[in-house]
């Protein structure tokens, strides 16, 4: 479009006239504005001086504070005394300083003594120049007043500049809004393509390209740049975070005792721990996606899976799962919610099988009690009976019930003293010497303790015992320990037999082909180096254990054949007590018997030391 000769003059006319008015209107405005704004920041400057002056007034000449602080300030500086006389100037040198005249009537200084910040815009007779002065009292120093002050030709010369600008603007707007907006344009372009590539290269997954902007570019590209940066970086340190929580997880999961199952929100199996794939026989891991009727077959884990997806909320139940020992477990089924949606479940197995075996134990226990009791009871109470009813008049019945009275009472005492010393052995209270002890002096002991039994069914016992055979513990709870073997060897073996009582070093025995039980707590001490372990074998030649009762030999209340063991006496409780000494030792007690041929009672000990620990 071309413009004509008249229309350029009367533009460019226009351009002149609006200019000139402008500099005109502006130019009052920016004199008014410069001279608030320095009025503004030398009163700044003075409450930061005063401040300065009032801590250094006791220290340093007023001079030297003046010329410091004019020199930080880059202003005129002068202290005046409370009667006028000025103590320092920055521009004024200090042998003239007494030459100068009193400034008491000064209007900046009037007005600061009034109380306030004083300002005064006059000629300096001093320095012959316009000046802005600022002036305010020192704290701390009645009557002093710091005054600042700045030439009027500096904001004349910012003022000349301005406007001098403001001539030449007009003209060059135009042209440098153009080149402005054609330069913006073409790198906002670039910028907006080289971002887009990067977002669009972050969601496909790829965290790898740091956007840049670098050259010429807009303060919002960078900022657009910069949180898309910002973006990356925590996108990537959540995914690490995910990663690293996800791995804490599954070495958690992994090492967790507990058997765990998760599912889908279609109840197909989304994950399992190793414990699962060992609980249910399935390997470490179970494939994703198969029903969990496919690998724990238990229709109740299936139905309150299914149900918790459904009510989302969770189930507890109870299951046994069948083996060659039936497992006890203990199901919590629980469903994971997220927004208020439940995107699936978890299960968890817990194994009781030892807790009811526990519970059983108890259960078998106190009616074993009981029933020990309630037998010596019984006929205690019918003996006393029938002597109530007369036969007290009849010397011999009554001789006969009284006996019967006197050995049923003593098998109460004998089961009462049992139980209190299984009750003490399994209690926490209870602590354990660590004495050398001399197996050969302990074994005799025991021998004459159980001798008259022996003698009155003439059975003979015999013993290899090597001289210096010493083990580590209670002197006192080990010679329990051999006497209830000795005296369990006696109740089984028949008249005219032989017992044998054997010490050695080592380890449990090799057992050969000869049937053997221990129990499984404690130590494995089979083949241990002789070093470390004695043992105490009791051998008799009675009528022997069958192979399947010997497991369950160190039961409490345990008897093979009842029958027969009620009627050689004791309580049943013998060799618990002997397994529960000898495993507060930190050791074991073992069987070895063949039917009919005999049985080997044994238990091993640390090897003793000569000097107590």
């Amino acid at each position: 479009m071309r413009i004509g000769g008249k229309t350029a003059v009367g533009i460019v006319a226009l351009l002149v006239l609006a200019s000139l008015s402008f500099n005109t209107l502006f130019g009052r405005f920016l004199e008014s504005f410069l001279i608030e704004h320095a009025h503004a920041g030398l009163i700044r400057q003075v409450r930061l001086a005063t401040l300065r002056c009032a801590d250094l007034l006791d220290r340093e000449r007023p001079q030297r504070i003046a010329a410091d602080l004019g020199d930080l300030l880059e202003v005129r500086v002068t202290l005046i005394a409370q009667d006028g006389i000025v103590l320092g100037d920055s521009r004024v040198d200090g042998s003239y300083i007494a030459k100068l005249e009193n400034h008491a009537d000064r209007p900046e200084i009037i007005d600061a003594r009034a109380g306030g910040y004083g300002q005064s815009l006059r000629f300096s007779d001093t320095l012959g120049l316009d000046m802005l002065y600022v002036a305010g009292p020192v704290t701390g120093h009645p009557g002093v007043v710091l005054r600042l002050a700045i030439p009027m030709q500096e904001l004349h010369d910012s003022q000349g500049a301005l406007r001098a600008a403001l001539w030449v603007t007009p003209f060059g707007v135009l042209l440098a809004v153009l080149a402005v907006s054609y330069t913006l344009s073409r790198v906002l372009i670039r910028h907006i393509r080289y971002l887009t590539h990067v977002v669009r290269a972050m969601a496909d997954g790829d965290l790898s390209h740091r956007p840049e902007v670098t050259g010429l570019s807009v303060h919002e590209i960078r900022d657009l740049a910069d949180g898309l940066n910002d973006l990356r970086t925590q996108t990537q340190e959540r995914i690490e975070q995910v990663v690293a929580e996800n791995s804490r997880l599954e070495a958690v999961i992994a090492n967790i005792s507990e058997a765990i199952m998760v599912t889908k929100p279609n109840g197909r199996i989304r994950m399992t721990n190793p414990q699962f794939g060992r609980l249910f026989g399935t390997g470490d891991t179970v494939p994703s996606g198969r029903m969990p009727i496919e690998v724990v077959r238990n229709n109740s884990v299936v139905e309150a899976v299914t149900e918790t997806l459904s009510s989302m909320e969770g189930r507890v139940l109870e299951i046994v799962l069948p083996g060659v020992l039936d497992r006890n477990l203990d199901v919590h089924v629980a469903p994971i919610l997220q927004g208020g949606m439940c995107t699936g479940s978890v299960t968890v197995f817990y194994d009781i099988s030892e807790i009811r075996r526990l519970e059983q134990v108890r259960k078998d226990f106190v009616a074993n009690v009981s029933h020990e009791i309630r037998t010596p009871l019984t006929s205690i109470k019918g003996c006393a009976a029938t002597l109530a009813d007369g036969a007290l008049d009849d010397p011999e019945a009554a001789r006969r019930f009284v006996d019967s009275i006197n050995a049923h009472s003593g098998r109460l005492h004998a089961l009462v003293d049992d139980l209190l010393d299984l009750s003490h052995l399994e209690s926490d209270l209870m602590t354990i010497e660590h004495l050398a002890v001399d197996l050969g002096s302990v074994i005799v002991s025991a021998r004459d303790t159980v001798s008259s039994q022996a003698i009155e069914k003439q059975i003979e016992i015999v013993g290899e015992l090597k001289d210096g055979i010493q083990a580590e513990g209670d002197s006192g709870l080990i010679l329990q320990a051999i006497i209830n073997l000795l005296d369990n060897a006696i109740k089984y073996t028949e008249e005219g037999g032989t017992i044998q009582v054997h010490a050695g070093i080592g380890g449990i025995p090799d057992p050969g082909n000869t049937p053997y039980a221990s129990p499984e707590s404690g130590p494995d001490t089979v083949g241990t180096s002789e070093g470390q372990q004695v043992y105490v074998e009791v051998s008799d030649n009675g009528i022997g254990i069958p192979s399947e009762a010997l497991p369950r030999i160190f039961e409490r209340f345990y008897r093979v054949d009842r029958g027969r063991s009620r009627a050689l006496g004791g309580t049943g409780l013998g060799l618990a007590i002997v397994r529960h000494i000898v495993e507060a030792h930190g050791q074991r007690v073992y069987v070895r018997s063949v039917l009919g041929q005999g049985t080997t009672f044994g238990i091993t000990l640390s090897a003793g030391h000569s000097v107590e620990r």
